[in-house]
């Protein structure tokens, strides 16, 4: 088994070794019990992926575990850059947000990172508290699920489009005009995200 331990952010492992559907499902149940035990468990969660290798199913895999606690998802039908995750977790006023994926690591790894309700980064004493929660359990354990399907027909999964509001939030704070008129060229290199 697998001693979890947040870093910066989150976790971040190899897939298939130590990220596995089992292990993000005990980081899931440790997010919906730290929320219940801090009264927020009502706004719901963020959950968001990237393009990695099985991100999406390890993103349902949360859904499953949040919705077997009673806790609402908000999630987006595809793949988006964590900065958006990010921005809906503060937007839709989420008790938390999850974005699976391993950042700037190697392709063979995956991971997953807690934000707080303000869509930064977890501080260290909420990802210390959700460690703790997780402590508690065995880790051979399995965290409850509640079937995708039969959660999105409770109400407890909401999807939505997340690049009109995003692409709005842009505009209000990055001035494209002046970009352009600078005629730089400009590369972008998404590594392994979306």
């Amino acid at each position: 088994m697998t001693k979890i331990k947040f870093g910066t952010d989150g976790w971040r492992a190899a897939i298939a070794e130590d990220y596995t559907f089992h292990n993000v499902r005990r980081c899931a149940r440790g997010v919906a019990e730290y929320l219940a035990e801090h009264g927020s468990a009502d706004r719901g969660v963020v959950v968001a992926h990237d393009r990695r290798f099985a991100s999406e199913y390890f993103a349902r895999a949360c859904v499953e575990v949040l919705a077997a606690h009673g806790i609402r998802s908000f999630t987006s039908p595809d793949a988006v850059p964590t900065q958006v995750g990010s921005f809906f977790t503060r937007e839709l006023g989420a008790g938390a947000g999850i974005v699976i994926t391993a950042s700037h690591n190697p392709w063979t790894d995956n991971g997953f990172k807690v934000k707080a309700d303000t869509g930064g980064a977890a501080a260290p004493q909420m990802l210390s508290a959700i460690e703790a929660t997780m402590d508690r359990h065995p880790e051979d354990e399995l965290p409850p699920r509640r079937d995708y399907d039969d959660a999105h027909k409770a109400g407890l999964v909401e999807a939505f489009d997340p690049y009109p509001r995003f692409r709005d939030q842009l505009a209000r704070v990055v001035d494209i005009d002046k970009i352009r008129a600078a005629e730089k060229r400009v590369l972008v290199e998404p590594l392994f995200g979306s």
